[in-house]
């Protein structure tokens, strides 16, 4: 099922990218979700 993250677009694309652990979003669902590794 969807889950929402929110933060600044430079925080999410540091998530998405691996570059951060996501300290600066917040998902009101729960934890964030893990992602699979880019190759």
């Amino acid at each position: 099922s969807p889950v929402t993250v929110t933060g600044s677009p430079a925080a999410l694309l540091g998530w998405l990218t691996g570059r951060t652990d996501g300290a600066d979003l917040s998902c009101p669902d729960g934890p964030l979700p893990v992602l699979p590794a880019l190759g």
